[in-house]
Formats: C-alpha cells, structure tokens, sequence
C-alpha cells in the first residue's frame, strides 16, 4: 500500500509567513494560514476564498492553502480547481503540481496524477520519490479518503 505524507506538511514549511512580518491587523492570507494550522479548515476556507478575491502578488499562496483547507475538508473537486488555478497562476510551482497530483490520486485518475506528479518531479527533485510510489497505471485503485495530520 501507498503511504502518503500529509500534503499541508509539504506545502506550509515551503509557504509560511516571511520572517519580521509586518504588525498590522492580519489580513485573510494570515487568518487563513493561523485557521488551517489549527485545523479549522472550514474557517481557512472562507479566509483564504476572500484572499483570492483581493488578488495580488501571493494569490498563488493563498490558492494552495485554500486547496490543502479543503483537501482537509474533504472538497476534492474544489480542492483540485485550486490546484489548478495555482498552477495556472505560476506554472512553476512544483507544490501545486504535487497537490493536484495527489488530489487526482486520491480520486482515482493515475493517469492525471502521473503527469501532474511528473511535472512536479521536473520542477523539483524532492517530488520524485512520490512520483515513484504511484501504483502502475493499468491498477485503478479504489478513491481514498484523505487522513488528518
């Protein structure tokens, strides 16, 4: 059996808040960030909604935490049209490649997860091994439930 690693324990560490931060009131990125450390993943998922709609540079960041608030609200289509729109955001981004090919594991299509996964391998090494672990691609196996970190 494939063992996964918590996708938010991959991507948080790689998109947390920039050391020396501002002080001023938190904005939705943060609430959302504070909420989904908490595992308060529908009250991540309404701040980092309202993140996205205020646009600017760190949409991309605020599209992959919102995908793992609702990975981990077990949303999965919504969670793999985040990945999705964060890939479409910044092509570059191996954590939203990695994302969406573990949602598109998760849900059964190996095919989709195998490209996704690839590109992520391409974009950074550290994704090769989770690459390595996907099931060959004529054994379908069974969409999985997503487990709590």
């Amino acid at each position: 059996a494939t063992r996964h690693v918590p996708l938010i324990a991959l991507v948080l560490p790689t998109i947390a808040a920039p050391a020396g931060a501002r002080k001023e009131s938190p904005t939705p990125l943060d609430l959302g960030r504070r909420a989904l450390a908490d595992r308060r993943y529908d009250d991540a998922a309404r701040e980092l909604e309202a993140a996205v709609a205020l646009g600017g540079e760190r949409v991309d960041q605020a599209l992959l935490l919102l995908g793992n608030a609702l990975y981990y609200a077990k949303k999965y289509p919504e969670a793999i049209a985040c990945a999705k729109a964060a890939i479409a955001a910044d092509p570059t981004l191996s954590n939203a490649h990695a994302m969406l090919g573990d949602l598109l594991l998760r849900t059964g299509d190996i095919p989709g997860a195998r490209a996704a996964l690839t590109e992520a391998a391409r974009l950074d090494r550290r994704w090769e091994k989770m690459l390595a672990k996907l099931p060959p691609l004529d054994v379908a196996p069974a969409p999985r439930e997503a487990k709590r970190p």
